[in-house]
């Protein structure tokens, strides 16, 4: 567990990039965990989960899914990691699909953030040391997450201020002379 650990962070601490970092942790998880697909959502205005990274195919993971709604929603709502190995007879799942599903939230000071699910065939389900490894990393990487998410507000709210600044300087001349000079000046 700690090899893995050490090894996942060397991987996702040089890259700055959420969806290069979904997928690594993604493959990892994929390895470990021998599941035949899997997702990692991320939580838009506390509504939806986005999908931003995933392998294989699967009816279970869409797109987007709101929170609540299905058994990843349901469990990213509750908070708390969870085993579904006979997804077909939970009353959650729209559709009868016949895997075995592992889910846990991506949390981030208690707050979270998104969710990694994995399923694999009903034949071989999921167990609690497996929950555990997959919680564990959910905590790794909800962690750089974050911290991606807040850089890239950070700049588009740097952004936003730049463009409201040259707008204002547009707006007191009409001169191109001085409109170029303080958009080189603010660039």
């Amino acid at each position: 567990e700690i090899s893995l650990l050490f090894k996942l962070s060397e991987k996702i601490i040089d890259s700055s990039n959420i969806q290069e970092v979904a997928s690594l942790v993604l493959e990892e998880a994929r390895q470990l965990l021998k599941s035949g697909h899997g997702t990692l959502m991320l939580l838009q205005n506390m509504e939806s989960l986005d999908r931003i990274a995933s392998f294989g195919e699967s009816e279970l993971f869409q797109a987007t899914i709101p929170v609540g709604s299905g058994i990843i929603g349901a469990i990213t709502q509750v908070g708390r990691g969870e085993i579904v190995n006979d997804v077909a007879s939970d009353g959650r799942c729209p559709t009868k699909h016949e895997a075995a599903l592992m889910c846990v939230p991506l949390k981030s000071k208690e707050s979270t953030i998104g969710a990694i699910a994995l399923s694999r065939p009903i034949t071989d389900p999921y167990n609690a040391e497996e929950l555990k490894l997959l919680t564990t990393m959910a905590f790794q990487v909800a962690g750089v997450l974050t911290a991606l998410l807040h850089e890239r507000q950070l700049k588009e709210s740097r952004q936003n201020d730049l463009i409201f600044r040259l707008s204002s300087q547009i707006r007191e001349s009409l001169e191109p002379n001085i409109i170029l000079s303080a958009a080189v000046r603010e660039i």
